[in-house]
């Protein structure tokens, strides 16, 4: 019954009305929170999905240690990213994960963002390029100096490129047979966790999209 949920929350978020972004999205940070026990962030619209024509998608993330979940390791948990024609056939986005490492009895947490495809149906199953990676203690500094992650995936006709603060970090193939500068939708905050389990505790996230995406 769960799965029936999920494919019909998935045909209807694909079948329904998109609107472009407005400059409250561009101006200022949203925050993106799921709750304990959801997949989904809690402004997550089902029914009218953002979406921009830019063959650039670039936002800014302030990452909240909430994100770090002990031995919770999954690339179904997803940060930012968007579909094209359908979320499971093409689409590109950043998924996350955490990795837990014992030391003289001291407890060390980190973070690692990856390059995640789905290019004409197919998963880059092999190809899950990591992107970047942080420890509590970089995320309680980014915190504290109020810093934000610059992601941005960039279409051309045969490639996603992946930069993390300008930097070129990835460069996975894309089979779309859409343009480049067709409409896209956004993808949001998402945590599926091991067997897609829901989020063990509240995790949040702040977004601000760039302009250069109208």
């Amino acid at each position: 019954m769960k799965k029936l949920i999920y494919m019909a929350i998935g045909i209807f978020l694909i079948a329904g009305c998109t609107k472009p972004l407005s400059e409250t999205e561009l101006e200022e940070y949203q925050l993106q929170l799921i709750k304990k026990g959801s997949h989904y962030c809690d402004n997550h619209n089902i029914t009218e999905m953002l979406s921009f024509t830019s063959p650039i998608f670039a936002v800014s993330v302030k990452i909240d240690t909430s994100m770090l979940v002990t031995n919770e390791g999954s690339f179904q948990s997803k940060l930012v990213g968007f579909y094209e024609d359908n979320i499971h056939t093409n689409s590109a986005r950043v998924s996350f994960h955490t990795t837990t490492q014992t030391i003289n009895n001291i407890q060390y947490d980190s973070l690692e963002l990856k390059a995640y495809v789905y290019s004409d149906g197919n998963r880059n199953i092999k190809e899950n390029y990591l992107l970047q990676k942080y420890s509590r203690a970089d995320l309680l500094e980014m915190l504290a100096a109020d810093s934000a992650v610059d992601i941005s995936i960039e279409l051309t006709t045969n490639q996603y490129i992946f930069r993390i603060n300008n930097e070129l970090k990835a460069k996975v193939k894309r089979e779309s047979s859409m343009s480049i500068e067709d409409t896209k939708c956004l993808s949001f905050f998402y945590y599926g966790g091991p067997d897609s389990i829901p989020a063990p505790k509240d995790m949040k996230i702040w977004v601000k999209y760039d302009a250069i995406m109208l």
